[in-house]
């Protein structure tokens, strides 16, 4: 395998490893443009309007990058690397590695972050200047080049998800909304935020992913692994969504047994939160976070309201982690696709009501 990687490093880049180490090490970084020259030369470029060998592509850079850290870890981490995380986020879409191509991309804007001169800024203002550049447009879903037949598949994704979401619903998220209010507005403010919006994007694409794979499944029992982490990741995202809207309102819990006063730390005890119930319109003893089984949950999911999108989603997040080995339901995919569309109304109805709509300014 090694000796094919070197093979095709050296046809894609025109050089052979050995040469980009070597290179690596007479390097003197004097400046962000020292790494961004590098990679410009040794780099793995990518095909801009068809994909073309993603995979290897991937392969190659990520080979190249092990390389240069076995080589000179110090100037590794002293080296500006935005170049080789945005082409490994984009070739990693390419091969529909959704979580490596995310987690490239945010790795892409912490070294943006990074290269700013943050005299006299604030965070906040640090992170808004770095998503200026080539790889803030992925997070703002707003094409544009070299990536730009990516961006826009990942902008498509998100579209259909929130064009689905007013048709079930009619509530509406405006795509200028998505990004300026949530994903723009929660990354900026907090470095932990990009983890959540990550995940949403990650997880939106997986999904969608896996529809067109259960198109062409057999109708025998198999391992159902993917699509339960796929379904426990939009409850994860659902629960941490209310954990950061009840951080900012600083929510309590204000009835019920146990923890008066403190805050929420499962979703079952955002059911004694009265602010929660207030701010969703749900009453005590609307939301029940347990079942059964999978089954159970399926047959739960009778319609778009919120307070079923809340109830399945926060089953789904209870059912799938904790245990691995659950019935196969996914015979029909239309299943599948009825449990991630409550999941995507859950996720959107607490960005609606709490964030875009109603959120703390």
């Amino acid at each position: 395998m090694e000796s094919y990687i070197l093979k095709i490093y050296k046809e894609l880049t025109g050089h052979t490893i050995n040469e980009a180490v070597f290179a690596f090490d007479q390097l003197t970084i004097r400046a962000a443009g020292t790494g961004d020259l590098y990679f410009g030369t040794y780099g793995v470029p990518n095909t801009i309007e068809l994909f073309h060998a993603p995979f290897e592509r991937f392969t190659c850079y990520e080979y190249l990058m092990h390389s240069l850290k076995s080589a000179d870890a110090v100037k590794f981490d002293l080296i500006h690397k935005g170049t080789p995380y945005y082409f490994l986020a984009w070739t990693a879409f390419d091969i529909g590695n959704f979580a490596k191509a995310i987690f490239y991309m945010d790795l892409a804007l912490g070294e943006d972050i990074r290269k700013i001169d943050s005299a006299g800024k604030t965070a906040e203002a640090i992170a808004r200047e770095a998503l200026n550049n080539p790889g803030g447009c992925l997070w703002k879903l707003e094409p544009a080049e070299p990536a730009t037949r990516t961006i826009a598949q990942l902008k498509d994704a998100v579209s259909k998800m929130l064009d689905e979401f007013h048709q079930r619903t009619t509530e509406q998220i405006t795509l200028d909304d998505f990004v300026n209010n949530f994903v723009l507005k929660y990354i900026s403010k907090d470095a932990k935020n990009r983890s959540l919006v990550s995940a949403i994007y990650s997880y939106i694409c997986e999904a969608r992913d896996l529809c067109e794979t259960l198109e062409i499944r057999s109708q025998n029992i198999s391992s159902i692994e993917p699509l339960l982490a796929n379904l426990f990741k939009g409850g994860l995202i659902f629960e941490t969504l209310l954990k950061l809207v009840s951080i900012e309102r600083s929510w309590t819990i204000t009835n019920g047994r146990r923890n008066i006063g403190q805050p929420a730390s499962t979703l079952g005890e955002f059911g004694y939160c009265n602010d929660f119930l207030t701010l969703f319109g749900l009453s005590n003893g609307d939301l029940i976070t347990g079942a059964p089984d999978l089954g159970t949950i399926l047959t739960n999911a009778t319609d778009d309201t919120l307070k079923t999108a809340f109830n399945v989603t926060s089953q789904l997040r209870n059912t799938a982690g904790h245990d691995l080995r659950r019935d196969d339901i996914f015979q029909n995919q239309g299943d599948y696709k009825k449990l991630v569309n409550t999941e995507i109304n859950a996720i959107f109805f607490v960005i609606k009501k709490a964030i875009v709509e109603d959120g703390v300014k």
